[in-house]
Formats: structure tokens, sequence, C-alpha cells
């Protein structure tokens, strides 16, 4: 796969994508460059799905949903996806933590 599409995208810019599957350790979400039409599958980690614990990947999104996700990085022949919105100190708090 040519993720050369995705190396330019900048941290903050937000693109649609499809969740095509999600595994225990995050989801796989298909998603399109928007100035050269380029597709890939790239994965999103459990831990940037969401702030806070999420105890199944499946409590928070299912095949087939659209999502907004931001490109982490491109490594390795692998594109590596975000969905979380702030950073952790604007919207952590020990009270999402179940005890």
């Amino acid at each position: 796969f040519d993720l050369s599409p995705f190396e330019g995208i900048a941290s903050d810019q937000w693109l649609k994508g499809t969740v095509l599957a999600t595994p225990a350790f995050g989801a796989f979400v298909k998603v399109t460059e928007p100035n050269s039409g380029a597709t890939a599958t790239g994965l999103v980690n459990k831990m940037n799905i969401k702030w806070g614990f999420l105890k199944s990947v499946e409590d928070e999104l299912e095949i087939a949903q659209e999502v907004n996700v931001k490109v982490l990085s491109v490594d390795a022949g692998k594109l590596f996806l975000s969905m979380l919105k702030e950073t952790a100190a604007q919207n952590f708090s020990f009270e999402s933590i179940p005890s």
C-alpha cells in the first residue's frame, strides 16, 4: 500500500473514516486523503478512541460507523490514527476511572 499521500497531512486535520473492524486492541478505519482521493486502512489504538477508561472497543464503535480521525503517524508501512479531540490535560479527571 502506498501511504505517501498521508505523510504530509497536518496532525490537526480531521479526515472522514469508516470503521472496518473492532479487535480488542482498537479499530481499523478506512480513510480517504482529501486532495488525492487515495484511500488506506489505519489503526486507531484503543487508547486513542476516547479519553478515560474504555472497557471494550465495541462499547464505543461499530462496524460501518462513520468517524472523524487524525493521522498520528505513517511508520513502517502502517497508518496510525486518533479520534481524540482535546489534550489529556483538558479533559482528564480521576473521577472517570472506575474504582
